[in-house]
């Protein structure tokens, strides 16, 4: 399993959960992942399954190095933040999407969500009454993203689809047209 996504996302702190047993875990603002973090997962001790999670470092500057650890029989975790704006999401699914799919074609991904916690209210007294319409409002812009990054991902579809046409229609033209000046 290989955690992808831009800095500052939860990756980390997402990680240390599962370590932890579910658990939630917060990282210090000062303690991020540099390059590639590997670690194993047992979640269950009396279990056969063990998982080598490895947690992609978000920073540019590390990215150019991660097609080394991907494999198209990895499941990535694609991390994005609720608490950001939608546009910087979407940026990131896409950009992490190509990623992906240039170092591991076919890969399966998945996405998870974090920092819904920062919608709702801090006032502790109006949590409560803030936590349902935060939630509504986390779910809302989460899929008007995915909506966002599907229309995308179609329209890239459709363009490739047109220019893989487009060059077997001339390559067909040049084959007929070499075809009959053999013949001549």
């Amino acid at each position: 399993m290989v955690l992808v996504g831009d800095s500052r996302q939860g990756k980390s702190s997402l990680l240390d959960s599962l370590m932890s047993g579910g658990t939630p875990c917060l990282r210090k603002e000062s303690d991020r992942t540099v390059g590639m973090d590997v670690r194993r997962w047992q979640p269950d001790a009396a279990a056969d399954l063990v998982a080598m999670i490895y947690d992609a470092a978000g920073h540019k500057v590390y990215q150019a190095t991660h097609g080394l650890f991907m494999t198209s029989e990895d499941l990535f975790v694609n991390v994005v933040s609720a608490a950001g704006p939608e546009e910087d999401a979407e940026r990131s699914l896409l950009a992490w999407i190509a990623m992906v799919q240039m170092h591991a074609p076919g890969a399966p991904m998945v996405i998870i969500w974090t920092h819904k916690d920062e919608l709702v209210s801090e006032n502790a007294d109006l949590q409560l009454e803030a936590t349902a319409p935060a939630a509504r409002t986390a779910k809302m812009k989460q899929a008007h993203v995915m909506e966002r990054v599907r229309a995308e991902l179609e329209s890239q579809i459709q363009r490739i689809d047109r220019a893989v046409r487009q060059e077997e229609a001339s390559l067909n033209a040049a084959l007929s047209s070499h075809s009959k000046t053999l013949s001549e």
